[in-house]
């Protein structure tokens, strides 16, 4: 039985509906917080104030590093930086428009010294397993799941074959990469490019580019991934395709469906959504203060140039 309010949620802007190819972005939110992915994708919420910074200096540096890579267009990196990043930043990591051109820099200078080719530079993918696989080779549907995503690049680098994903970070952590060891998002990488080019993937590639106001740092990580580990992260992505369709259809719009995970509300850069969660639970409340602080945003990773559906 659906649980429906008393009210029309689209009078106040809320339209329910599932992304056509499901994602780290949607399903991985959802394993970490479930009232988020609700927000986030299925209402497709995002306030209207400034995006938390590290997000967007993050977005900016893959931008211009998939500019580079494709174009060299010196222009063009400039006019996304000037674009995105305000001429007067108050950071305290001393993040600001010299500064990114100054990462940018040291990036170029890195991958000079530590030589990488790229077999597939930054492109949109939604994988179709539906027959035998590298994965499962006796099951006639294999791994029986479609899944999307965008790589930043499909590398070689000395004999290691696989997805490479950029990290930027004010922190030069002691342990970089234990964070990635599982990683939904990092299983998924490997999963897809495993059907990508059609033999086993070993893991994934980290660059990882600390800046801050005394150190810019880049380093470069290798993170295997057995293929128990991601026979293990389909299984987990079935159950939990399952799961959220089935609370799409019997519960829409009734967010106590959808539960919370408290742990995750001030993890790093918090959370962006705190403040839907703050506002109170009388539902024609809370729908006016969504409708009157947030503005609609359906992330969609295919809405680049070259994503298509790619059978494995």
């Amino acid at each position: 039985m659906n649980s429906l309010p008393i009210f029309n949620p689209a009078d106040y802007g809320i339209i329910a509906k599932l992304p056509e190819a499901f994602d780290h972005s949607f399903t991985g939110t959802f394993g970490e917080c479930q009232r988020m992915a609700l927000y986030q994708t299925i209402w497709g919420r995002r306030s209207k104030y400034a995006l938390e910074y590290s997000l967007l200096w993050g977005g900016v540096f893959h931008d211009i590093a998939d500019t580079w890579q494709k174009t060299q267009d010196v222009r063009a990196i400039a006019e996304i930086i000037e674009a995105n990043i305000p001429e007067v930043v108050d950071d305290r990591y001393g993040r600001n428009r010299g500064r990114m051109q100054e990462l940018l820099i040291a990036w170029l200078e890195f991958r000079k010294n530590e030589p990488i080719t790229v077999l597939r530079s930054e492109q949109p993918a939604t994988v179709i397993c539906d027959h035998p696989c590298p994965y499962y080779p006796n099951e006639p549907k294999g791994c029986n799941l479609t899944y999307g995503g965008r790589l930043d690049n499909i590398v070689r680098w000395m004999s290691y074959v696989g997805p490479l994903d950029f990290k930027t970070t004010v922190m030069d952590e002691s342990d970089p990469i234990s964070q990635f060891r599982p990683s939904h998002q990092m299983g998924g990488y490997t999963w897809m490019t495993t059907h990508l080019m059609g033999e086993v993937c070993w893991g994934v590639i980290i660059e990882r580019l600390v800046c801050n106001k005394s150190k810019i740092k880049i380093d470069r990580f290798p993170i295997p991934y057995s293929q128990d580990l991601v026979r293990e992260w389909v299984e987990t992505e079935r159950l939990r395709h399952e799961e959220i369709r089935r609370k799409f259809a019997e519960h829409p719009y009734d967010e106590i469906h959808w539960t919370q995970n408290f742990g995750r509300c001030w993890q790093p850069y918090s959370c962006a959504y705190r403040d839907f969660c703050l506002s109170p639970r009388e539902m024609n409340f809370r729908m006016r203060w969504i409708r009157d602080n947030t503005i609609e945003h359906r992330f969609d990773f295919r809405k680049m140039e070259g994503a298509d559906a790619v059978p494995s």
